[in-house]
């Protein structure tokens, strides 16, 4: 399933898989030049360099440089919904899904820097928007809300605001795995193990229904 952009209406499937091929190749070579020398400098010229394509395509595909880092977050936070999915086996238990939910995150972080460069990068947070963060990650949004009612409904949950919760366990891993170690220069989660599982168990313990604390391993 691809995400159909307000440039790809009317496409047929194997068009927009060919513009989403093409679009794949800018978003490689940007997140690097993002990385190295900042959303501000990074110019389109650049992009299109490591690219190996020209403006004309890149305005084809994109309107201007934010919409190409939005882009990019928004491919970025598919893909960790789909490989969430596909990760998914009948007859998971809603805490299985849980934790599958939390190491897809951290996979998608160590698999791009999008995310570190956004929170170092005040151009780059600014192009993003108000709502950016809602839309890049709606999907994976709704698959925590789906898991944490499934549990709920199943016994595995305590009784809660599924909505709430949601945005309480993203918010959570965006401070201790982006902010936190960002603002205090330390070692954070994705490097420092021990307090990427405190931080999974911390989260685990404050959802599951008491009954089922015992299956929490």
């Amino acid at each position: 399933m691809a995400v159909t952009k307000p440039k790809d209406v009317g496409m047929t499937d194997e068009e927009l898989a060919r513009r989403e091929e093409k679009r794949q190749q800018f978003y490689e070579a940007a997140e690097p030049l993002f990385e190295r020398f900042g959303f501000k400098k990074t110019t389109v010229e650049e992009i299109c360099r490591d690219a190996g394509a020209s403006k004309r395509t890149f305005y084809e595909l994109f309107n201007d440089k934010g919409d190409l880092a939005q882009n990019l977050m928004l491919h970025v936070g598919f893909d960790m919904f789909r490989q969430f999915n596909a990760k998914v086996k009948v007859g998971m238990s809603s805490l299985d899904k849980l934790d599958l939910i939390i190491v897809e995150y951290v996979n998608m972080g160590r698999s791009h820097k999008i995310f570190h460069i956004l929170m170092k990068d005040p151009d780059l947070f600014a192009s993003m928007g108000e709502h950016a963060n809602e839309l890049q990650f709606r999907h994976m949004i709704e698959a925590m809300k789906q898991v944490l009612d499934e549990g709920i409904e199943r016994g595995d949950f305590r009784t809660l605001d599924s909505d709430a919760a949601t945005w309480m366990i993203f918010s959570l891993l965006d401070s201790m795995y982006y902010l936190i170690p960002e603002f205090q220069m330390g070692v954070g989660a994705f490097e420092d193990q021990h307090l990427a599982r405190e931080i999974r168990d911390f989260l685990m313990h404050a959802i599951v229904h008491p009954d089922k604390v015992r299956e929490l391993s």
